[in-house]
């Protein structure tokens, strides 16, 4: 995807774990390893998820909204 879309719309986010740690996990160990390696991450990658905020809230482009109805019309007339 990195190849077919201009930098501002495509992020990715893949932290680096210790370990491969199951999505139900429970012991309580884990867990807070879970919690440190994310706020690790976060604090390497503040200023990107602030841009992705800001992204993701901004107001679309004239061009955003033409292409939204664009699609949305497409989709009815298929």
């Amino acid at each position: 995807m990195s190849d077919l879309l201009p930098s501002s719309v495509y992020y990715r986010f893949n932290p680096h774990l210790a370990e491969v740690i199951s999505m139900v996990e429970t012991d309580p160990a884990k867990v807070r390893q879970l919690e440190q390696e994310a706020a690790m991450y976060y604090r390497r990658n503040e200023e990107t998820f602030e841009e992705v905020a800001r992204a993701l809230t901004a107001s679309p482009s004239l061009s955003q909204r033409a292409h939204s109805w664009a699609g949305e019309l497409w989709t009815r007339l298929a």
